[in-house]
């Protein structure tokens, strides 16, 4: 019996919601690629930097930004599938903030801390894809955005890399203006110096995609649908389709995330 002055639980409150398991394994998978020299001991700055990166694995990535550092100002970052500089249409800007004045030079010595510069929303990558960065500062002179100078090699060997993601060198612009030539250039080979975060996203099994995932996975599926297949079990009874659903949202990783090459 309830007291006068109680009042009964609500069951939301006896039986708080839990996160889905694919809620908190994408908040747990978060990951940070710092490159070897920061900017701080970077030994070249200009304007910006046009890179590409790569996903690899059985993970799509979702950029979700870069922490750069020198004397920063108006920071612009754009993504496109094409490196092409001629047309800025066919690119993406995913952030464009005026970085908070501590910021402005990182090379002062009371300031060696980068500057996070955070999407907009986060920027997906297909998994077994390339995509371009160009990260550009509005500030005048040689003193914007640190960044690294690399070997030819690099142009084709990454810079760094990680199980998913791998950033390679590219050239780096000298123009206070987003794609402009006529008041500036494009200079190989140079590269990031500093961060980027991203999130790894789980993909959805499909039958056309079986082959792709871990091999423990695969014999997991072959194994539920032959026992829905003998009429005395009980998975006989559900609905084909259901079972393709209910296969989509495994979260295959479970199994181990161990590629196969079939």
């Amino acid at each position: 019996m309830w007291g006068r002055n109680r009042e009964p639980k609500k069951v939301e409150d006896q039986f708080p919601a839990k996160k889905s398991v694919l809620e908190w394994k994408e908040n747990e998978r978060l990951f940070q690629l710092s490159t070897k020299v920061q900017p701080m001991d970077a030994n070249h700055s200009f304007n910006g930097i046009l890179f590409p990166v790569k996903v690899s694995g059985l993970e799509d990535l979702e950029i979700l930004s870069f922490s750069v550092g020198g004397e920063l100002g108006r920071v612009r970052i754009y993504a496109s599938s094409s490196a092409a500089t001629n047309d800025p249409q066919t690119w993406e800007l995913l952030a464009n903030e005026d970085v908070p004045r501590r910021y402005v030079s990182i090379r002062d010595s009371t300031n060696e801390q980068a500057y996070e510069v955070k999407f907009v929303k986060p920027y997906r990558i297909p998994t077994n894809s390339e995509r371009h960065i160009y990260i550009h500062v509005a500030t005048r002179g040689d003193q914007g955005l640190a960044y690294q100078s690399f070997g030819t090699h690099h142009l084709k060997t990454p810079i760094i890399q990680d199980a998913r993601l791998a950033i390679f060198a590219g050239k780096a612009h000298t123009s206070p203006t987003p794609f402009d030539e006529s008041d500036g250039w494009w200079r190989a080979v140079r590269g990031l110096s500093g961060s980027v975060r991203y999130r790894a996203v789980m993909r959805p099994w499909t039958s056309k995609t079986h082959k792709e995932f871990p091999p423990a996975f695969q014999k997991a599926v072959v194994a539920i649908l032959l026992c829905k297949n003998r009429p005395e079990c009980c998975l006989s009874s559900i609905p084909n389709e259901l079972v393709w659903d209910i296969f989509e949202w495994l979260d295959w990783r479970s199994w181990g995330e161990e590629e196969t090459n079939q």
